[in-house]
This record gives C-alpha cells, sequence and structure tokens, in this order.
C-alpha cells in the first residue's frame, strides 16, 4: 500500500480546512510500542509501533481501529484528519462472500453523505480456472468501485474507509495512486451489513436453504456459517457443478 504525497500546497489547504479540530493531549505510557494519545469528544484515540513493519496500529477506545503508514509521520496533521474523517463526507467499501466456497463476491459502496449504497457483483467466473490464477478478480474490483464512484459522485475531498482483505489489494494501491483521502480499517458499518444482506439473497436464489441463510448479517459466526454450507454441498453436488469456487478449492 502507498500513501498519498500531498504538495506543499495541498498540504496547508487541508491543514487550513481542518483547524478548527482540539484534540486534548492524554498522558504516555510507560511502553515502548506507544507513540501517542490524544481525546476529543471523549473519545479516547491510542497509536502504537508495530513491530518489524512500516505501521502505527490506532486503537479507538481500547478497540483496533486502524493501521497507517508510518510515512505520515506528522501527528497533528494526522490527528486534524482523522476528526475530519469521522464527518458525514465519508465512503465505507466492504466486501460479503470471499471466503464462502460457492457464487461470486459483493462489493458494497455506502455514502454516508448521501445515505445511499452501490453494489456490484464480482462474477463468479473471476473465482475459477484459469481467471483466478491470474488474479483478474482485483482489477475488476478496482472497476466496480470506480464505476460505483461515478453513480455516488465520490469526489476526492471524500474520506474513503476500505476493508483491508486482499480483495482490495488493487484498489486500495489505485485509490492512494489517485489522491483519495483514505485508511484501511475493518470497522466498517453500514456497508458491511448491506454487503452481508446482498450476498445472502444471492445464496438463497442459487438454492441455499434458508435454515442456514438465517443468521445476523451484523454479526456472522463465520466458522459456523461456512461449515453449514459446505456440510450442504457434499449432500447436493448438483450446486457443487454450477456455483463452486473452483480457484483455491478442490473439487
Amino acid at each position: 500500500m502507498k500513501q498519498v504525497e500531498l504538495n506543499e500546497e495541498q498540504t496547508k489547504e487541508l491543514i487550513k480546512k481542518l483547524e478548527y479540530l482540539e484534540w486534548e493531549k492524554l498522558p504516555r505510557e510507560n511502553s515502548d510500542k506507544f507513540v501517542d494519545a490524544f481525546a476529543y469528544d471523549g473519545n479516547v484515540f491510542k497509536i502504537y509501533e508495530i513491530p518489524n513493519s512500516d505501521m502505527f496500529k490506532v486503537y479507538y477506545n481500547s478497540t483496533p481501529y486502524f493501521n497507517y503508514l508510518k510515512k505520515y509521520d506528522d501527528l497533528e496533521k494526522f490527528k486534524r484528519f482523522l476528526r475530519h474523517f469521522e464527518g458525514r463526507r465519508v465512503i465505507e467499501i466492504d466486501d460479503a462472500g470471499i471466503g464462502c466456497p460457492l457464487g461470486g463476491v459483493i462489493i458494497c459502496v455506502y455514502s454516508r453523505y448521501k445515505d445511499l449504497a452501490s453494489l456490484k457483483v464480482i462474477g463468479l467466473k473471476y473465482f475459477q480456472k484459469p481467471l483466478y490464477q491470474t488474479k483478474q478478480y482485483l482489477k475488476e474490483v478496482t472497476r466496480r468501485i470506480f464505476w460505483t464512484f461515478k453513480e455516488l459522485e465520490v469526489k476526492k475531498d471524500y474520506f474513503i474507509r476500505i476493508c483491508p482483505g486482499d480483495i482490495f489489494v488493487d484498489a486500495i494501491d489505485t485509490l492512494w495512486r489517485r489522491g483519495f483521502n483514505l485508511i484501511t480499517t475493518r470497522r466498517i458499518e453500514m456497508a458491511h451489513v448491506i454487503a452481508e444482506t446482498r450476498f445472502l439473497k444471492y445464496l438463497r436464489d442459487i438454492g441455499i436453504p434458508d435454515e442456514i441463510l438465517d443468521v445476523n448479517p451484523r454479526n456472522i459466526d463465520y466458522a459456523a456459517f461456512h461449515k453449514a454450507i459446505n456440510d450442504y454441498i457434499r449432500e447436493n453436488t448438483e450446486i457443487k457443478k454450477f456455483f463452486f469456487k473452483t480457484g483455491w478449492f478442490k473439487k
């Protein structure tokens, strides 16, 4: 993943735009990994070194929040950026279905500003041989994300939360290079729920029974869910014939 390089004029503009933010400095911790701690509106952020890595880890109210590059070492600018990132002009990006042995993958791009979501299906063929071996699904995910940006009228001054999963490796790199404000985080809320809900419908449409799909999309036990799917496949080989991700699963 690459960090966007801002020129001097862009940096001054960003800082000026976020200058109103007020942070409370917190005491240092007695830890070699500790970098900084601060708070706003009762929310506590703590930054720690990640050993043998070029990343920092940020904790939000004691919960791992996201990682960011040490290259972004102006902590004052970073803190202003983070506070602004919490605002309404946020785009969330998440996926559903990448770990399931059946079907394609759902990509959801959700605009908090418009309260609208755009859903795209990455077709099953991208997770079957021979396309899977050349990882063409990575480029397809990136293309679909930028299509949704046009639909949702996403601008470069918006702030993007994107899942750090492997399926977004190319998308993350492309977004950085094109100058978008971006962090990777597993704390994706609406996009996650919308993507999972749509993927459950997708599985229902291809014949998976309701008793397997009766799960809460906000809190799926993926180990139990995928076991139930695999058990069903073993008893119903016809669905495997038409909808199996043959790229990384054995027939």
